[in-house]
C-alpha cells in the first residue's frame, strides 16, 4: 500500500503541487524557484518540510486574504459608522464597484511596492 502525501518526506512535483492545493503553473512560477529539489532517477523531489516551511512564509505575509466563492471576490464591506458620516457629510451613500475597484487597486500597488 503506498504512502500517503502527508507521510513522505519527499514528493514529486505532482504530488507537491496536490500537497500545497495550488495550480501547476502557480507552482513552477511562483514556488519552484524558491525550492531545492533532489534529482532521483528521472524525478525531482521536493523536500516536504521546505514546503511546509515556504507556505508557512507566505502566509506570513500574505496572510487572510478573505473568503472568496470560485469566481466572485467578497470586498470589505464599510464600517456603519463611515456610512452614517459619509450620509451626514453629504457624500454619495451607495458604494460603486469603481470605489472598489480604487481601494483593490491602492491595495496591491501597496503590496508590489512593500
Amino acid at each position: 500500500m503506498p504512502l500517503l502525501t502527508t507521510e513522505r518526506r519527499g514528493l514529486n512535483r505532482e504530488d507537491a503541487i496536490i500537497y500545497l492545493g495550488v495550480k501547476g503553473t502557480f507552482f513552477d512560477k511562483e514556488l519552484r524557484p524558491k525550492l531545492h529539489a533532489i534529482k532521483m532517477g528521472t524525478s525531482l523531489i521536493f523536500d516536504r518540510r521546505e514546503l511546509d516551511n515556504l507556505f508557512d512564509e507566505i502566509m506570513l505575509v500574505d496572510g487572510d486574504v478573505g473568503s472568496t466563492l470560485k469566481g466572485v471576490k467578497q470586498w470589505p464591506k464599510e464600517p456603519q459608522e463611515l456610512l452614517k458620516q459619509k450620509m451626514e457629510d453629504g457624500e454619495l451613500i451607495s458604494f460603486t464597484k469603481e470605489s472598489d475597484f480604487k481601494d483593490a487597486l491602492k491595495h496591491v500597488r501597496r503590496r508590489k511596492n512593500g
